[in-house]
């Protein structure tokens, strides 16, 4: 099943068969399955690096300008594009480096829309994402 969800920013396509979400402006597909794991930064690069899901091998952990493209800030309590099902209204990490402190990395509140940056070594979400 395809849900289409589009405005003058986006147009964001759901397949829920694959549980994944194609960005057709920024030619981004997103991961979006209802296993929804927390690591820390290091370990969510490594994991988003090594997953094979929907057919694909070449995921990565999106940076913070991929992850501000599916935040919808009009949405209350749940700040991400409606064609997403899984995300939860937490942190996300980006693989974002934050640059005055090298311990830290940018991520992204869904529940917000808002970002931030916090220490490496905590543990967040993870949300992958790859080219197409």
């Amino acid at each position: 099943m395809l849900i289409s969800c589009s405005n003058k920013f986006e147009k964001l396509i759901r397949k829920n068969n694959k549980q994944i979400v194609i960005d057709t402006k920024t030619n981004l597909m997103w991961q979006d399955d209802k296993n929804q794991i927390k690591k820390n930064w290091n370990d969510a690069k490594n994991h988003c690096n090594s997953l094979n899901f929907a057919g694909f091998s070449d995921w990565r952990l999106a940076n913070i300008k991929e992850l501000r493209t599916i935040t919808d800030k009009k949405v209350n309590n749940l700040s991400v594009n409606k064609a997403f099902k899984n995300i939860v209204p937490k942190y996300y990490w980006s693989t974002t480096s934050y640059i005055p402190i090298s311990a830290f990395a940018w991520l992204i509140n869904f529940k917000s829309g808002n970002d931030g940056n916090a220490y490496k070594i905590t543990s967040y979400h993870v949300i992958c994402v790859r080219n197409i």
